[in-house]
């Protein structure tokens, strides 16, 4: 997850801190904390292009650029958004809040 949260700062062309914590010793439901599992879990196409001959045709940095572009364009960045248990993680972590 550390290498999709650096690509999509990325595309959005805004830096990232990353910071790792143990649900259970901050007191967070680990199944509504980000990043959204409490098990590793990784998806890969090795058996479409074995199987298959599938070949991959897009550019993740590439694509997460246009879809960033696209959720600016129709205002989505301007829409308020509230994270009250990211705040209540990052606050138990001592990690300043930026307002």
């Amino acid at each position: 997850m550390d290498g999709m949260a650096k690509l999509c700062a990325q595309a959005a062309g805004l830096p990232v801190e990353i910071i790792h914590y143990d649900p259970k010793a901050v007191g967070i439901d680990a199944k509504k904390a980000f990043p959204f599992r409490n098990m590793h879990f990784y998806a890969e196409p090795r058996a479409a292009k074995d199987i298959l001959g599938w070949q991959g045709t897009t550019n993740l940095p590439e694509d997460l650029k246009e879809r960033f572009d696209e959720y600016v364009k129709i205002g989505r960045d301007k829409k308020p958004m509230q994270f009250e248990i990211d705040d209540k993680i990052l606050e138990s972590l001592k990690v300043p809040v930026a307002a």
